[in-house]
This record gives structure tokens, sequence and C-alpha cells, in this order.
């Protein structure tokens, strides 16, 4: 499983992710042996959280639809919320597609959303700077800049990569 958030303005993006690190905390007090599911990214817009999806579609590089089920979410309506994905095939590019897709289908959907991806300090620079270029030649007004998230503390930080 992956998981996404949902946050309601850029204003509740450090609130929202100091709720997060409090229940990852939470969670590793009742279970050391827990860790949060890889965080791909953060979709910003006013009215998402108001209604999570139940299912996220896409298309692959052949033109096939895909779709993956939004599993359980936690979070403090209408601010922000944590998703899990049911599919660990998604990519950051898939993901933002199928938000898209989502706003295109949905009237609640009222403004064109932020995605700010999210990766692991672990992994190779150049392969986030590779992602964050796939993501800025598909989607070059949705991507907002970057986060590094530590998957045992659940601390993210503003990526300088």
């Amino acid at each position: 499983m992956t998981m996404f958030a949902l946050v309601r303005s850029s204003a509740d993006l450090e609130p929202a992710f100091s709720d997060i690190r409090g229940y990852f905390s939470f969670r590793r007090r009742r279970d050391p042996a827990w860790r949060p599911e890889p965080l791909l990214g953060v979709w910003i817009e006013p009215n998402a959280v108001r209604m999570v999806p139940a299912r996220l579609e896409w298309r692959d590089g052949s033109s096939r639809l895909q779709a993956a089920s939004v599993g359980h979410s936690f979070g403090t309506t209408p601010l922000w919320a944590v998703c899990s994905i049911d599919d660990n095939a998604i990519d950051r590019c898939s993901l933002l597609q199928a938000l898209v897709n989502l706003r295109l289908h949905c009237q609640y959907l009222t403004s064109p959303g932020r995605f700010i991806p999210v990766f692991n300090p672990g992994m190779p620079a150049a392969a986030s700077q590779e992602q964050m270029a796939e993501l800025i030649r598909h989607f070059p007004d949705r991507v907002d800049g970057a986060l590094l998230e530590d998957y045992v503390t659940g601390q993210l930080h503003l990526s300088s990569r």
C-alpha cells in the first residue's frame, strides 16, 4: 500500500503535517515495529477533503484505463486527510493524473488543485529529479515544489533537490 494526503490549503500544510506526525508517533508507541506506508504526495484543493474518493482512475502509457481503490483514510475534516491506496503499482505521475481526472468529474472540486510530491530522503537525488521532471512535463501547472519524508519519524521537510 501507499498513501497520499489531501489538504485544504497551503496554509493548512504545517498543521496537517504536525497532526500526521502525532498520529504516526501514536502508532509507533503502540507498536514499535509499525512504519507508515510511503506517502506519494499531497494534493491541495479547498474541497477535496470533504469527499474522499473511493477509487482513483488514470490511463497508463498504453492509454489503458487503470484503477485503484482508496482504502482507509484518517484526518481532520475539512482540513486534511491521509488516504491509503490499495495498489503498490501506482506512481506519483499516475496519482497526479488520477487526482486531476477526479477534479474534472466532480462538481465539488472547484479549484485546479496543486500537487506536492513527497520523496524518501534515501532515494537517489537523480531518481527524484527524474520523477519531478516527468511530473512537470505532464502537469506543468499542477506541481508545486517537493517534500522529503522520513519514513521512520513521519517528519516532512521541504526538498532542496
